[in-house]
Formats: structure tokens, C-alpha cells, sequence
């Protein structure tokens, strides 16, 4: 057997056996060196690397249209992205940088697999007719150009909203998540100089009212090492360095 198969079934077995107070410690070196190994060997597996992930792809398209003969690509590429999304209770056995790095990764899958299913779409005759669902590009979403500085700031507040801003509730008034946020990207210039913290907390309401129903946002930094970690963690995989 060799070592990549045997780190995967060693993993596999912990994840059935092991209890989810210990789990954490003995899961994430082992999905380390897993994930290390399956560079090397190209091994595919659910936590692999894009590019891993991009070697395997058209071999386990042409075995899922072969045994599904009735079905397509296009059928192939939204079940992935299915099964891909449902992966999440993965990043919550990881720790900092391993689980930045599985959550980024999970996302380029989606965002890979989302642009194969656009180009189907172009390519189709009826394609104004009968686009396919759930398929947007990101870059096409348009942005507040008073709020943000850049495409590259709405983008990076995108990618961040879920895993800094989880505590936000309707009603809540002031949120310590949101003033975090706020905080942080006007710091490193992802906002318009001149934006305030009331303009901020009015773009919020606006932009998602089922989450955000906000009477203040203090636009004072508080220190949170975990979250500053966290939030450095993120920049590092989300924006390349210039």
C-alpha cells in the first residue's frame, strides 16, 4: 500500500472512530501530511488541492458519464458543486491556517467548476432562454464604488462575511463582528478613505436586510488576537501579495 493510501485510510478509520473532544488534536496533523502527500503523489481525495483536483477531473467525468449514460456534463459539473459545498464540517476540525487554507481551496473548486458550467452555458443555443441556475461569475456582481475602494475590496469583504461576521442577528443593534470588520479593511484601505462608520453600517442594512439590521457601528478598534489572527490568516490566502 502505498504511504498517500495509507495516510487516507488512517484518517478515514479516525474520523469513524475517534471522539469529537479528542478529534481535533490527532485529526489535523494527520490531514496535513495527507494533504502534503497527495501533492506529491497526485492522489485525489476530498481535502486534495485544486490542482490535484483538475488532474482527476475529466477521468471521473468520463467514468460518471459512462455509468450514467442518460446524463451530462453540465449534470456532473452541479452535483460537484454540491457535493464540494456540503464539505464544510471538514474546516471545523482544522485550526488557523489549515482551515483558512481547506475553506480557500474548497472555494477555488466551486469557482473552477462554476466557470466550466458558464462555459456550457455560452456555448448553448438556448442559452438566454434557459441559463444555468446558480452559475454567476463573481466578477460580474457589481459593487458600491462610494464604500469601496476597489473591486478587490468588496471582493475580500465577500470572502471574509461568513467566517468573521457569524454572530450578526436581525435587530441586534451594534455588532461587535461588524465593527471588527469595518475596522480592519478601512485599516488596510479595502474602503474609501472618507467612509464613515455610519455610511458603512447604512451600505450593510442595505445590501443584506435578512442579516443585518444595524443601529451603530463604533468605528473603534478593540483588540482581539484570535480574530486578528484569524482575519491575517485570511488576507494572506484571499489577496496575493502585490
Amino acid at each position: 500500500m502505498s504511504k498517500v493510501k495509507e495516510l487516507y485510510d488512517k484518517l478515514w478509520h479516525l474520523s469513524c472512530t475517534i471522539t469529537l473532544l479528542d478529534f481535533n488534536f490527532e485529526f489535523e496533523p494527520l490531514y496535513r501530511e495527507l494533504r502534503k502527500q497527495s501533492n506529491k503523489e497526485n492522489f485525489y481525495w476530498e481535502g486534495c488541492s485544486l490542482q490535484v483536483y483538475k488532474n482527476h477531473f475529466k477521468k471521473r467525468l468520463d467514468t460518471y458519464l459512462e455509468e450514467f449514460s442518460d446524463l451530462e456534463k453540465s449534470d456532473f459539473i452541479n452535483l460537484e458543486i454540491k457535493k464540494i459545498s456540503s464539505l464544510k464540517n471538514i474546516s471545523n476540525l482544522l485550526f488557523d491556517d489549515e482551515k483558512a487554507h481547506y475553506e480557500l481551496t474548497r472555494n477555488k473548486k466551486i469557482d473552477y467548476l462554476k466557470g466550466l458550467a458558464k462555459s456550457i452555458e455560452d456555448e448553448s443555443p438556448n442559452n438566454a432562454i434557459q441559463p444555468a441556475p446558480n452559475v454567476k461569475r463573481i466578477e460580474e456582481q457589481p459593487y458600491n464604488h462610494k464604500i469601496f475602494a476597489s473591486y478587490e475590496g468588496f471582493f475580500f469583504f465577500k470572502e471574509i462575511e461568513e467566517d468573521l461576521i457569524y454572530k450578526c442577528t436581525p435587530n441586534n443593534g451594534t455588532n461587535q463582528d461588524v465593527n471588527f470588520v469595518y475596522c480592519h479593511i478601512k485599516k488596510d484601505k479595502f474602503l474609501q478613505s472618507t467612509v464613515s462608520p455610519s455610511e458603512f453600517r447604512d451600505w450593510l442594512n442595505e445590501y443584506n436586510p435578512q442579516k443585518y439590521s444595524l443601529t451603530e457601528v463604533r468605528g473603534t478598534m478593540t483588540e482581539n488576537k484570535e480574530k486578528e489572527l484569524h482575519y491575517s490568516t485570511l488576507k494572506k490566502f484571499i489577496i496575493p501579495p502585490k
